[in-house]
């Protein structure tokens, strides 16, 4: 059995404060379009650089090695993990402690 408040059928750490309605399916978002355009600059600002790490290995030194292989790889993977992180998927997608 838990010790921590429930809300809505989901265990929480702390109650809310009183008065504050609760919504798990449609939450406030504090910062959101200044979170979008951070990660839409910060994310231009690193593909420059990744431009410049391929030219350089690529194209200048013309080598292709383990760690060249691994950074597109992990390149490549972070996007795709950025790409799914920023959709928005349903709540009840992950159940929460369902």
């Amino acid at each position: 059995m838990s010790n921590f408040p429930v809300v809505d059928g989901v265990s929480v750490l702390i109650p809310p404060p009183q008065g504050y309605v609760v919504n798990f399916e449609n939450p406030k978002q504090q910062c959101a379009l200044a979170a979008y355009i951070l990660w839409g600059s910060g994310t231009f600002v690193a593909t420059l650089f990744f431009i410049q790490y391929l030219y350089v290995k690529l194209w200048l030194i013309r080598k292709w090695d383990v760690e060249t292989v691994f950074v597109i790889l992990a390149w490549v993977f972070g996007n795709i993990d950025n790409a799914l992180l920023g959709c928005k998927c349903p709540s009840k997608t992950f159940l929460y402690g369902r």
